[in-house]
């Protein structure tokens, strides 16, 4: 649902499969037009949302992305996530795009 729902969102790099199949629960992104630590920021101040941000001790991963120097937003999901939660998450993801 998640990953539907960002390949809908302009200004948003979905890194690596676009489905589910091959994928864990984990899903980087990385923002165009906005610095993803000013996300992860935004998104955990204002929205209550908490991510990981940067290069996650991979720094040779990101080269091969193509998303070094600037690393990703690192979202976790699990079993107890809610649909209701996922929309929240891109709904907050969608005003703070609209802000910039």
């Amino acid at each position: 649902m998640f990953i539907d729902g960002i390949k809908n969102i302009d200004g948003i790099r979905l890194i690596g499969y676009e489905g589910i199949k091959n994928r864990a629960a984990v899903v980087s992104l990385s923002f165009e037009d906005i610095d993803n630590s000013e996300v992860a920021f935004l998104l955990d101040r204002e929205y209550g949302i908490m991510t990981r941000v940067g290069l996650h001790c991979a720094p040779s991963a990101h080269k091969t992305l193509q998303t070094f120097p600037k690393g990703t937003v690192r979202f976790s999901f699990g079993h107890m996530n809610t649909e209701k939660e996922i929309k929240y998450t891109l709904e907050s993801i969608q005003k703070i795009l609209k802000s910039i």
